[in-house]
């Protein structure tokens, strides 16, 4: 029984660890690329109106 607990609790922090990668990830490239991305995606949206 514990083994599963342990197994489960394994499995969530993996999932946690790749979730704050991809996190990191996009804040480095928001401070590379500045918010010209966001302008853009932006722009899409208001002419999908």
């Amino acid at each position: 029984m514990s083994k599963q607990i342990i197994e489960k609790d394994r499995k969530e922090t993996l999932a946690l660890q790749i979730l704050i990668l991809r996190i990191k990830e996009l804040i480095d490239k928001h401070l590379k690329e500045g918010c010209k991305g966001h302008q853009a995606e932006l722009r899409l949206i208001k002419t999908e109106d």
